[in-house]
């Protein structure tokens, strides 16, 4: 692996088109009663995950272990087909992302040292917050509206950086997992969204 330029954290060939996305499962015990919102899908060569949401909320996570201080860029294809009317992360009774991913570095007394990165329906690109409760994760909005809706897009983000600037210090030298959240229950509304090419690099 440390000969490599990057590792595949999955691009989800592994499942077969239609079904649930194998090694992938509801990340909240919670959540394990609520339907699957997840598949996964195939178009010519590309295979991806697609989420659907009206009112569950759930997030599907993956136990996935790699150094982020030796491969600390993260990227992604991800595609937005419906917006959460209203959706704003700051807030409660709003706080849905048509798209969501989440990279969870460690735990501490059970709590997760994670970071967020969203799809805003209304909070421009580069917003960096999160809910005045206890516990909720730091969000950094890599695309928002509906310039880029329906359409596949790119993101690449600096996990180290951002780590030191929200958690403090270097990560670990061994992640937990990351998570996919396509949610809507909160504006009782609708959310689609699709993931794909799930990545880490290193710096060079």
């Amino acid at each position: 692996m440390a000969e490599r330029d990057f590792i595949v954290i999955d691009d989800f060939t592994a499942t077969w088109d239609g079904h649930r996305p194998m090694d992938w499962g509801p990340w909240k015990e919670k959540d394990k009663q609520k339907p699957m919102l997840y598949r996964i899908e195939q178009s010519g060569d590309r295979h991806y995950m697609t989420a659907r949401d009206s009112t569950h909320s759930v997030i599907v996570g993956k136990f996935v272990h790699w150094n982020p201080r030796q491969y600390p860029i993260m990227t992604w294809c991800w595609r937005a087909n419906a917006l959460p009317p209203g959706g704003n992360e700051f807030l409660d009774d709003q706080n849905d992302s048509a798209a969501g991913l989440y990279v969870i570095f460690s735990k501490f007394l059970g709590i997760p040292k994670q970071l967020k990165y969203v799809w805003s329906t209304t909070l421009p690109e580069g917003t960096v917050g999160r809910r005045n409760k206890i516990f909720r994760p730091w969000f950094f909005v890599v695309e928002s509206g509906t310039a880029n809706l329906g359409k596949w897009t790119f993101e690449t983000v600096d996990l180290e950086k951002h780590h030191r600037a929200k958690l403090g210090g270097r990560p670990s030298n061994r992640t937990v997992g990351v998570g996919l959240l396509t949610d809507a229950n909160s504006t009782r509304s609708y959310a689609e969204a699709y993931y794909a090419d799930l990545r880490a690099w290193t710096r060079e």
